[in-house]
């Protein structure tokens, strides 16, 4: 509310894109005008109060107010993209996303006033969760990191919004539900107990499968040797998240090719190195794992100073002897 001792006033607020928002006369009393006006929209206005039949502004010019965004609302905040995360995502990893922020009026709320107002815009919970029946539904709580400025332009006018960093954790399973392949789940975001609007979020999710660069080999095989000595190796498989694997099973169940079985026409199947087709009528098949070792071990003689590049080295074959609990 504006107070000036004039006759006839009117109050007009412009924003920078040229909107004018127009105030009213609220009461006067002695010559004392009360005016107020309300704005929606954040940023930098030109505040003029106007007097008579020739709408002078009072004191020659306008005025400028700033009008800075409201609190936080979570019912217009929303994740960047149409997903939680990049990518498919694996069970029991971390993984991020980034959350744009805004207040009721969908103001954008930048990094410089979400830090100089926590106050207002405070996070005091946020998680993501899945809803589902039975006891596969789940709940992890998120953190929040940095916030970062992004920029943008139209004609003249700059915007500058600002998008926080949040990540959490998936769970490694969800209940008695063992997932073995890719599944597409809906999750949701919570913020102060209240859900996002925009969700939920289609995300796909898949188990860890088994990762030979993650791996690791150890004993005195891997030292050296004597001429007809047999030395030991030790091998622990591990997956993707470089957790220690615990089961010993075929090439097909670790090393996730059950996808052959989603091919269902031969020139799919013949694509890849790890399927093999297998004709059961004249005009139908199947595209199934090929039946391969999951463990081989060779040693392969360093070719001799000058000898020919192209040249086939034998190799010589090592024995698996045993496996137990992921340990070879």
């Amino acid at each position: 509310k504006k107070k000036k001792k004039k006759k006839k006033e009117h109050a007009l607020a412009s924003a920078p894109q040229h909107r004018s928002v127009s105030g009213e006369v609220v009461q006067c009393s002695g010559g004392e005008y009360h005016l107020a006006y309300s704005l929606t929209a954040a940023g930098n206005y030109s505040l003029s109060v106007l007097v008579g039949r020739h709408k002078d502004i009072v004191g020659g010019r306008p005025g400028t107010v700033v009008v800075y965004p409201g609190r936080l609302s979570s019912q217009h905040c929303g994740v960047v993209g149409d997903k939680l995360g990049s990518g498919t995502l694996l069970f029991g990893s971390i993984c991020r996303f980034e959350l744009y922020l805004r207040d009721s009026y969908g103001n954008y709320i930048s990094c410089e006033h979400y830090y100089s107002s926590l106050l207002t815009h405070n996070i005091s919970e946020m998680s993501v969760y899945h809803e589902a029946d039975g006891n596969a539904a789940w709940s992890a709580p998120a953190t929040v990191g940095e916030c970062r400025d992004r920029k943008y332009t139209e004609g003249a006018f700059t915007t500058t919004d600002g998008v926080l960093s949040v990540s959490f954790q998936l769970p490694s399973t969800m209940g008695d539900t063992a997932f073995t392949k890719e599944e597409v789940l809906d999750l949701e975001v919570r913020i102060n107990g209240k859900r996002l609007k925009q969700g939920p979020y289609s995300t796909a999710i898949r188990p860890a499968r088994l990762s030979p660069p993650m791996s690791v080999v150890s004993g005195d095989g891997t030292k050296g040797a004597s001429p007809g000595d047999e030395m030991p190796l030790r091998l622990q498989l591990r997956n993707e998240l470089g957790e220690n694997m615990t089961t010993c099973g075929s090439l097909a169940a670790m090393a996730g090719v059950e996808r052959c079985t989603s091919l269902h026409r031969r020139e799919q199947c013949a694509t890849r190195k790890d399927c093999t087709w297998t004709v059961l009528a004249p005009d139908a098949g199947a595209c199934s794992p090929k039946e391969e070792e999951l463990v081989e071990v060779f040693a392969v003689p360093h070719k001799a100073e000058g000898e020919a590049g192209d040249q086939e080295l034998e190799k010589l074959s090592g024995v698996v002897r045993a496996c137990d609990h992921g340990q070879y």
